[in-house]
């Protein structure tokens, strides 16, 4: 009787806990497949990383002329910018948040006189990333 009684208590203590408490860490990674490249990352746990050199940021800009998107990220590896003028990334960029987890993918080709392009950018909100 008694190791039922710990077991059916076991169950409900801990059933509601793997629900209610999940969570997620997820540091800057930058990978380079070919020509694309992405970044990935909640930008809090960027924020808080014990790696000295991660960073993660995207900037909307806008002139006279018009606004640009500037998204840089570095660890210890990696050193990547790409830049936009595209308004679809810029909307998706300006929703970027402290508690965002974020993808980045752009062109990855060295060389040649443009810097690299950002492709696309998807931003993510939710309870699972912790606040900075």
């Amino acid at each position: 009787m008694k190791r039922s009684i710990l077991a059916v208590t076991a169950a409900v203590l801990f059933s509601g806990a793997a629900h209610a408490d999940f969570h997620s860490f997820n540091p800057l990674v930058i990978t380079v497949s070919g020509t694309t490249g992405t970044v990935t990352g909640n930008i809090s746990d960027v924020y808080n990383s014990v790696a000295p050199y991660d960073m993660f940021f995207c900037t909307v800009s806008a002139t006279y002329t018009g606004k640009s998107l500037l998204c840089s990220a570095n660890t210890d590896v990696y050193n990547i910018s790409c830049q936009s003028t595209n308004p679809n990334l810029i909307d998706v960029a300006s929703t970027i948040q402290q508690d965002s987890f974020v993808t980045l993918t752009y062109n990855a080709s060295l060389g040649g006189p443009q810097p690299p392009q950002c492709l696309s950018i998807s931003v993510q909100h939710g309870s699972k990333v912790p606040p900075k």
